[in-house]
């Protein structure tokens, strides 16, 4: 079993997006949250794989091929709402 490293990509941008909403309120701290997952958007359109399982653990499977195109394509659809519209966006999912 693979340990994680104490400070991955996805814990400085954790940290990131904390302070952004600390810092400077509700709208920038959800468009910070916007930028992630368009980062991740792209990244599961450039693999066109999607592991699936446990933090911390190996993957149980994988979601690959058209499946994780369109898990892609839904994953940048919310980051654009995040990034244009992040009060709506977050008001009508939390709903």
């Amino acid at each position: 079993m693979k340990l994680p490293r104490v400070l991955s990509l996805e814990t400085l941008g954790f940290i990131a997006v904390v302070a952004l909403f600390l810092g400077f309120g509700q709208s920038v701290g959800w468009r910070a949250v916007g930028v992630l997952q368009l980062v991740f958007s792209v990244l599961i359109l450039r693999r066109r794989e999607v592991p699936v399982g446990w933090e911390g653990r190996e993957p149980a499977f994988h979601i690959r091929g058209l499946w994780a195109l369109l898990a892609g394509v839904v994953s940048l659809g919310l980051a654009a709402m995040l990034l244009l519209f992040p009060e709506q966006t977050v008001m009508k999912l939390g709903s």
